[in-house]
């Protein structure tokens, strides 16, 4: 279903795996973060809201249809979670990046607040029933907000 809409395609063929750090160059441009990035990205997009890259436009989407997309993509970053490199990615969010991080890790963390509202009124949305990726995604971005509200109050 995912790969049915093609901007969906396009933009899972955009997923990149990034080169080991000491393999860099200073000017490299993917740090890791781009399947959370994309992925957020997207599940946003198919909730309603515009995209943050540069595409010009939203095509109207099927509401029923957005919502089992959206439901499949959280199902993916909800298992993807459980890697690693996403467990760091996820820790890193809980404070604010460093002057150094690269601008995906800045614009995921930028994101979460505006995924976690479109989530929530996509909740909102279901007749009486709820969606157990979104659930689950929305605790785990949650705890990655909240922490950093926790780290900024105790800091002021």
């Amino acid at each position: 279903q995912i790969l049915s809409v093609e901007r969906n395609s396009q933009r899972l063929a955009e997923l990149s795996l990034p080169l080991p750090p000491a393999e860099r160059s200073d000017g490299a441009h993917e740090g890791g973060w781009a399947f959370l990035r994309a992925a957020l990205e997207a599940l946003a997009v198919q909730a309603g809201a515009e995209p943050w890259t540069g595409s010009s436009g939203r095509e109207e989407l099927d509401a029923r249809r957005a919502l089992e997309v959206a439901e499949q993509i959280a199902s993916c970053i909800v298992v993807a979670s459980k890697a690693p490199a996403l467990q760091s990615q996820l820790e890193l969010l809980s404070s604010e990046p460093l002057p150094t991080a690269c601008s995906e890790h800045r614009e995921v963390k930028a994101m979460v607040p505006a995924v976690l509202q479109r989530i929530e009124l996509l909740m909102k949305g279901l007749p009486g029933e709820t969606s157990k990726a979104l659930s689950q995604l929305m605790t785990i971005l949650r705890y990655s907000d909240s922490a950093d509200a926790s780290h900024s109050t105790a800091e002021n």
